[in-house]
């Protein structure tokens, strides 16, 4: 049974005090879970919602000027910006953990809009997320099907959702793990947007949701977790295929790209398989993390012939003072961190 609206009320004014969803589902232990979360989010949105009808926006009128520009002050813009992006530091932000262990969920290529996807597994990991302590997920592109350009848009014609719709399915999905996202990076598929209009959308969803590091292409992040620290370098699609190693595009760039080492590589794109292996990284041990697809159905890779995904999606790496450790199995990873911090099973 749907809670009242009085009990709405009490719910969110439960989860907002106590920073997550467990007096709620203390409130409701009847009611499933990703139903309680959904009901939260819906309450909120109806609240921003109510906020900006109360609030109407004043606009800016910006008349611009008839003159002609001057061409030195136009080079010396230039000057100014590129010696901005020339000495942009290659790491993207320091994510610090007084302690650990802490687990971080790799999750991409999530084509939301697809017909193929498996919208309940995405659901319920990323509530597996959200609800298990010291557990926290890096988005890794490919967010929606995103069919606008050139020959995809006859594409559009058989799907069953809209383009807003689409995206209006990434914020509810982002939102779904909320304060739990840490960083996310584009895809092809996002990156669709920007080249038909010049705006990168789903940078503009991200900073809704969650005030994270985010790059079109590329991050590099620093972890430290108490007196250890790790990099990572996060990007959608790698150089580099091998018939014979799913991961050869990461390692290959550990070798290749000097001055630009990291201890965990993470990419996706493929929807070859979701793994975490350990490699030589020029004399110590890394870890190269290829995210899985959520989109199970590819009628693309069945024309194609492409050999079919093993079961895993998301990947999780779990970072301790000791060292890290990388598995495919999210399940595993999840009983893991809920056990070091006492919580309660999530299995």
């Amino acid at each position: 049974m749907r809670p009242t609206k009085e009990d709405t009320y009490k719910a969110y004014a439960a989860y907002i005090d106590a920073g997550n969803f467990a007096p709620v589902y203390a409130m409701f232990p009847d009611m499933p879970r990703p139903s309680l979360r959904r009901l939260i989010y819906e309450h909120r949105h109806a609240l921003d919602n109510q906020a900006h009808r109360n609030a109407p926006p004043t606009p800016t009128i910006d008349i611009p000027d008839d003159e002609p520009p001057d061409a030195a002050t136009i080079w010396k813009r230039a000057v100014d910006i590129s010696e901005r992006k020339l000495a942009r530091p290659p790491t993207g932000a320091t994510l610090s953990f007084p302690y650990g262990p802490v687990c971080v969920v790799f999750s991409a290529d999530w084509h939301l809009g697809s017909e193929g996807t498996d919208y309940a597994r995405l659901e319920d990991e990323l509530g597996l997320i959200a609800d298990t302590p010291g557990m926290y997920a890096g988005f890794v592109g490919d967010a929606l099907d995103n069919f606008i350009l050139g020959k995809l848009l006859s594409l559009r014609l058989n799907t069953p959702f809209r383009i807003t719709e689409e995206w209006a399915m990434v914020r509810y999905a982002l939102e779904m793990v909320g304060d739990k996202l840490l960083f996310a990076v584009g895809g092809n598929h996002d990156a669709w947007t920007a080249r038909a209009a010049g705006i990168d959308y789903l940078a503009d969803v991200i900073e809704r949701v969650a005030h994270v590091p985010y790059d079109a292409d590329e991050l590099a992040l620093t972890v430290r977790v108490g007196a250890a620290s790790y990099t990572i370098r996060a990007r959608h699609k790698w150089r580099y295929n091998s018939i014979y190693n799913a991961t050869h595009g990461i390692e290959q760039a550990s070798r290749l790209d000097k001055g630009r080492g990291f201890d965990v590589g993470v990419g996706a794109h493929t929807h070859a398989s979701g793994l975490c292996r350990e490699f030589n990284n020029g004399g110590h041990t890394a870890l190269a993390v290829l995210c899985g697809a959520y989109k199970r159905i590819d009628e693309f890779a069945v024309q194609m012939g492409f050999p079919g995904p093993n079961e895993a999606t998301a990947v999780a790496v779990v970072f301790t003072e000791a060292g890290l450790w990388g598995t495919s199995n999210l399940r595993l990873a999840a009983d893991y961190m809920s056990v070091m911090y006492g919580g309660d099973d999530v299995a």
